[in-house]
């Protein structure tokens, strides 16, 4: 069972959240680079202080978006979990995933790229992170469903898919804001699969 919180945990959480949602909300509408943490601490309605208390600094608060992105990961897992077929559980998951990261706003991702991609490479291709556990979930799934060749590890199809994550984050970084993510990711990675069927 949970531990339950105390209300100085709660509080503390809530105080992140909030310094997190107010330096989202300016990294969109001013850039990354244009926003000082004097600026987030001022949005946030909290001393700089405190800023510290849960960020070491402005990159740091931003890397916290992965733990963002994998609460979505998680979120959208539950809705697909049931879907019969390996491919399509698979090809659902990222386009709502990639759909609820679009929602988020562009400028997030092409901080978190263009800002550190070396810095956070451990952390961002991770099999610890969520995004990675519940691929190679449905990975496994495929290949108990015959839907993928057992003659590969569930690991060695993982690591084709991060390459093809990787990659179709980096274009959707870089294009045009009216590429329709959801529909890229979705037929990005039906690519992908078909790929890794044939291999």
């Amino acid at each position: 069972m949970a531990e339950k919180l105390t209300n100085r945990q709660i509080n503390a959480l809530e105080t992140k959240d909030a310094i997190y949602r107010a330096a989202i909300s300016l990294f969109k509408s001013k850039g990354f680079e244009n926003v000082l943490i004097e600026d987030i601490t001022k949005e946030a309605h909290t001393a700089k202080g405190t800023f510290y208390v849960h960020f070491k600094s402005k990159k740091d608060l931003l890397f916290h978006t992965f733990n963002k992105f994998d609460e979505l990961y998680v979120e959208v897992y539950e809705k697909v979990r049931h879907i019969e077929t390996f491919e399509e559980r698979f090809l659902t998951f990222f386009e709502l995933s990639y759909k609820g990261i679009e929602e988020r706003g562009k400028e997030i991702p092409r901080a978190l790229y263009f800002n550190s991609a070396l810095e956070i490479a451990p952390h961002l291709l991770s099999d610890s992170r969520d995004l990675f556990k519940l691929t190679l979930e449905m990975v496994k799934y495929g290949i108990k469903t015959g839907e993928l060749s057992a003659e590969h590890s569930a690991e060695y199809y993982l690591d084709n898919i991060k390459i093809q994550i990787t990659g179709m984050d980096y274009i959707w970084c870089v294009t045009a804001d009216e590429l329709d993510f959801a529909k890229y990711a979705r037929e990005t990675m039906r690519s992908c699969l078909n790929g890794l069927k044939n291999l």
